[in-house]
């Protein structure tokens, strides 16, 4: 009965163990869940190790935005009432309508002259644009005035006979072969001119509701920026509209815009910049590779796309994972135009993990002119293993500095248990900036490494006034003992008199390290592998062996690798069990039990006699 009670017990202790963790991931390791992507990109996402993947997915669609914002120029001199912008080889012009005048500025920004604009009743300026030869203005009673590079008035153009009334012009650009100027910012009617304004053989209307303050023309369309939006919005020359993108959120007062040279130029009414926007067209040749694995290959323009696609296509990203946790995906090109990426959604399952976190303290800080410092480390275990063979260790963005400088006992966090570690910092150098302390331990059931989150580790380490000396701390590893702990009793000995410890090292490097042991004040004490190399992201797996000593004895195993080494402080134990097992079982213990042998003889021959 009892066995059979035993069993049940047993039976159902597994079976709350072997239910799964599901996960979903939604977002890139640095956050990002939906952006565009204008130059060949990399962003990683971190699954767990053997994660069994449902689903994974992530959509891409090609963007209709002709232009990203690339950069801006202060205006000096500021300007007040800015209205519209135009631009040569060497030069911007700024048109005030309050001051009814022209600016002239260096493409850096700095001022060279201006020219002031007729005066007279309804004279107010708006629109400017230039063929490099003449300046047109237009101003708000239908006319034009034609102007000198220099400023030179050369005439006065009146084009109010073509509009149903002689107010309200606004904007103006020529292509050198026609103009087109906006009537009437209520209806923003686009009129059709010819180079000499005495004849318009086109018109139509913009979309209603917008506020236009800027017109420009690039390639076969207008571009026209809606003041009230920060938009750009792109008709073809006959009026039909076809997209829109929007300016930077600091140029929220456009007014004017210009193309030139694959830029767009825009001012603003608040702001005394020029901004510089860069034109994109469609990426072409996209390829989307999860590792170096293909996942997405689209030859030519992407246009007109909007798909969803599975990034684990023929379990590409779970044959990866089961050696390597973060999954980088490359979004390649080989001609970039904008693409936006969205809408990232994995599933995936662990069975059985631990789930590990700090508790106190919630940040490490020290200021210390060296020796040894204790701080007291609480952590828990939320998920559903127990999490043993655990460790700690410090990471930064280079090489941490006291990675290699903490002892402290060996621990475990149980599943929905906390567990309180003595952890000693021996100081003799500053932390890196950014250096954050994190255990780990192993934590499924296919005993793989689980890490917790992070604290941030501030110890200050202030060099003591010794008269002089000094020199280069050693270099830090960025490998790992994982096996044995430090200060480890190696054991007892046994038969011959040999004590075997395991050594486990990862290399959390992505090339391979050649490792060299060594060992300190441990007398005749070898290794299976005096060096060996381990592959880059791999264990490396060796045995110490020592002889049984005849007194407690002291030492270090000596690892070196990567140019740099690391030392697990060693005890050695005498044992009586050791002892007596090496007396008569050991290789010395065949001689003794012969010379036992002789002696009774000798006393029983003795005796007999």
């Amino acid at each position: 009965m009892k066995k059979i009670l035993i069993f049940i017990v047993v039976l159902i202790s597994l079976s709350v163990f072997v239910s799964g963790v599901t996960n979903n991931i939604t977002a890139f390791d640095d956050g990002s869940s939906d952006f565009n992507i204008t130059a060949n990109t990399t962003k990683y996402v971190t699954l767990l190790l053997n994660a069994s993947i449902e689903q994974a997915n992530i959509s891409v669609k090609e963007l209709d935005d002709e232009a990203i914002y690339d950069s801006k120029v202060s205006m000096l001199p500021a300007v007040s009432y800015k209205e519209d912008i135009t631009m040569n080889n060497t030069y911007f012009w700024v048109s005030s309508s309050g001051f009814r005048a022209i600016y002239k500025f260096l493409h850096n920004g700095s001022y060279v002259d201006g020219f002031a604009t007729p005066s007279g009743i309804g004279n107010q300026t708006y629109g400017l644009t230039t063929n490099n030869s003449f300046i047109w203005v237009t101003v708000s009673n239908a006319r034009v005035f034609k102007f000198n590079m220099d400023g030179t008035l050369v005439s006065d153009i009146n084009i109010s006979s073509f509009f149903p009334q002689d107010c309200c012009i606004g904007e103006i650009h020529t292509n050198n072969t026609y103009f087109w100027v906006q009537y009437n910012s209520a209806t923003n009617k686009i009129y059709r001119f010819n180079m000499d304004l005495n004849e318009t053989t086109l018109n139509f209307s913009l979309q209603p509701g917008v506020t236009i303050d800027g017109m420009t023309k690039f390639g076969d369309y207008l571009y026209f920026v809606d003041k009230t939006t920060s938009e750009v919005l792109k008709y073809n020359v006959t009026g039909k509209y076809i997209n829109s993108f929007v300016l930077d959120n600091n140029n929220s007062a456009v007014e004017g815009i210009e193309f030139f040279n694959g830029y767009f130029y825009t001012i603003d009414y608040n702001e005394d910049y020029f901004y510089k926007y860069k034109t994109v067209d469609y990426p072409s040749n996209v390829l989307i590779k999860v590792n170096d694995t293909i996942v997405f290959n689209h030859m030519g323009n992407l246009t007109g796309i909007n798909a969803s696609i599975n990034i684990n296509t023929g379990n590409v990203m779970e044959n990866y994972v089961d050696n390597n946790a973060t999954v980088p995906i490359h979004f390649l090109a080989s001609n970039w135009g904008k693409l936006n990426i969205f809408d990232l959604f994995i599933k995936y399952n662990q069975t059985n993990i631990a789930n590990l976190n700090f508790i106190s303290p919630s940040q490490i800080t020290k200021t210390s002119t060296g020796g040894d410092y204790t701080v007291e480390i609480t952590m828990e275990n939320t998920g559903d293993w127990n999490a043993t063979n655990c460790s700690f260790r410090t990471v930064s963005s280079g090489t941490p500095n006291l990675n290699d400088d903490m002892t402290y006992s060996n621990f475990s966090v149980l599943t929905t248990a906390q567990t309180t570690v003595n952890l000693t910092f021996s100081i003799s150098e500053s932390a890196e900036p950014d250096e954050k302390l994190q255990f780990y331990c192993n934590g499924t059931d296919t005993g793989e490494i689980v890490y917790s989150d992070f604290i941030d580790v501030d110890i200050t380490y202030s060099v003591p006034d010794s008269g002089g000396g000094g020199g280069k701390p050693p270099k830090r590893c960025n490998w790992i003992i994982w096996k044995p702990r430090n200060k480890v009793w190696i054991g007892e000995g046994w038969y011959e008199s040999i004590a075997k410890t395991n050594i486990v090292i990862w290399n959390n490097e992505s090339q391979s390290i050649t490792f060299n042991f060594l060992t300190k004040d441990l007398k005749d004490c070898t290794f299976e592998q005096n060096n060996m190399v381990v592959e880059g992201n791999s264990f490396g797996y060796n045995i110490v062996m020592c002889p049984f000593p005849v007194e407690k004895t002291i030492g270090k195993v000596i690892i070196e690798g990567g140019g740099c080494d690391s030392s697990i402080n060693t005890s050695l134990e005498v044992s009586v069990k050791g002892l007596l097992l090496s007396l008569f079982f050991g290789k010395m213990g065949f001689y003794s039990l012969g010379l036992y042998l002789v002696i009774f003889m000798i006393i029983a021959m003795m005796v007999i006699k």
